[in-house]
C-alpha cells in the first residue's frame, strides 16, 4: 500500500501544476542513501543509458498525499545504470525559488546545522512573504539561453513555517520541504529542458 501511494504521488506530480512530459521524466528506484545523520545523497538504479546526466532536476513523492510531492535535488554523478542524487538538504545545493504569488524571490538552501530546515535566503523587508506560503522553483529568469537553471519553473519545494525578524533586512524565512526525504522509494529525473527551463 505504501509503495502504491508513492507511485500515485509521482503520477500526481506529472499532472500538476503542469504536465512534466516536456521534461522527459525517467522513473527510478532508490537503491541506497548516504549513511550519515545529514542524509544528503540517494542512489538510484537508472543512469546514462536512460538519458540521465549530472545537474538534472529530480522530483519525488513520499506517498503522503498532494503535499508530499516536489523537488528533492539534482543528479550529481551518473554511470551507465546508476546515478547519485544530491539532495536539497546538502549545504552545497541551492535552488533559485519564489513564492507562488510572486511576493518574494531568493535561493533555497539548508540552515547550517539543521539540514531539515530550509531557508529562503536573500529576501528583503519589502518582500511580501507570510507563514503558510508555498515556495516553488523559479526556473531560468535570464533571457540569455547560455544562462539556464538546472530546475524547471514551478516545481514545489516546501511551505513557509516561520519568519525570524520579519520586516527587517535580516529576516530569515524558514521552509519545511514537502517531501520527507527519509521516506522516498521512487524518483523521477527530468532529463530534458523545455524553453531553457523558463
Amino acid at each position: 500500500m505504501r509503495e502504491n501511494a508513492r507511485l500515485r504521488g509521482l503520477l500526481g506530480l506529472d499532472r500538476a501544476p503542469q504536465s512534466l512530459a516536456a521534461y522527459a521524466p525517467v522513473a527510478a528506484n532508490v537503491i541506497g542513501q548516504s549513511p550519515t545523520l545529514w542524509y544528503v545523497k540517494v542512489f538510484i538504479n537508472q543512469g546514462t543509458s536512460s538519458g540521465i546526466r549530472p545537474d538534472q532536476a529530480v522530483i519525488a513523492s513520499d506517498g503522503s498525499g498532494d503535499q508530499g510531492n516536489g523537488l528533492i535535488g539534482k543528479v550529481e554523478t551518473a554511470a551507465s545504470n546508476s546515478a547519485t542524487v544530491r539532495l536539497i538538504t546538502d549545504a552545497s545545493v541551492s535552488v533559485s525559488a519564489r513564492t507562488v504569488d510572486g511576493g518574494a524571490n531568493g535561493l533555497v538552501s539548508p540552515k547550517i546545522g539543521n539540514p531539515r530546515d530550509l531557508i529562503l535566503n536573500y529576501t528583503t523587508k519589502d518582500d511580501s512573504v507570510s507563514t503558510g506560503d508555498v515556495v516553488v522553483t523559479a526556473g531560468t529568469t535570464s533571457n540569455r539561453d547560455a544562462l539556464t537553471a538546472p530546475y524547471p519553473p514551478d516545481l514545489p519545494i516546501g511551505r513557509v513555517t516561520r519568519i525570524d525578524q520579519p520586516g527587517t533586512e535580516s529576516q530569515e524565512v524558514h521552509l519545511q520541504p514537502f517531501v520527507d526525504l527519509r521516506r522516498i522509494e521512487f524518483v523521477q529525473v527530468l532529463t530534458k529542458q523545455a524553453n531553457h527551463n523558463r
